[in-house]
């Protein structure tokens, strides 16, 4: 069984990460730090990649007036104002949607086709 709180690396990276912000932090606060901690390095590769990454953005959330506590970790607030990334979809979705597309388009009149050309490619 895995046990609930975080422990070893992530308890140890959550006491710097404490020690390097300047946070007055007890055993519950860096318990969940760990946690946060823990959760970002699935994403990040490791934990201290994953430390590294939420000290910086604490440092640009405090440059920006939010206070940092044990709240700001647990609702990963670290993640705030980040892009995400949209994957690509694969080339058999936009044929799909492409094919769907043209198809509408091909229903229309021929005044409203003449009137609005199909510009884009012609499925096969």
């Amino acid at each position: 069984m895995i046990p609930l709180n975080a422990q070893g690396e992530e308890l140890m990276a959550a006491h710097w990460l404490c020690d390097e912000l300047g946070l007055p932090a007890g055993f519950s606060d860096r318990d969940i730090i760990a946690q946060a901690i823990k959760a970002e390095a699935k994403t990040r590769g490791d934990v201290e990649h994953a430390a590294k990454y939420i000290l910086g953005r604490a440092i640009i959330a405090r440059g920006e007036g939010q206070r940092i506590n044990r709240f700001w970790f647990s609702d990963q607030k670290y993640l705030d104002g980040l892009p995400t990334i949209a994957a690509q979809p694969s080339p058999e979705i936009t044929q799909a949607a492409e094919s769907d597309a043209y198809g509408v388009w091909m229903s229309m009149s021929d005044t409203y086709k003449k009137k609005y050309p199909w510009t884009g490619a012609v499925p096969l």
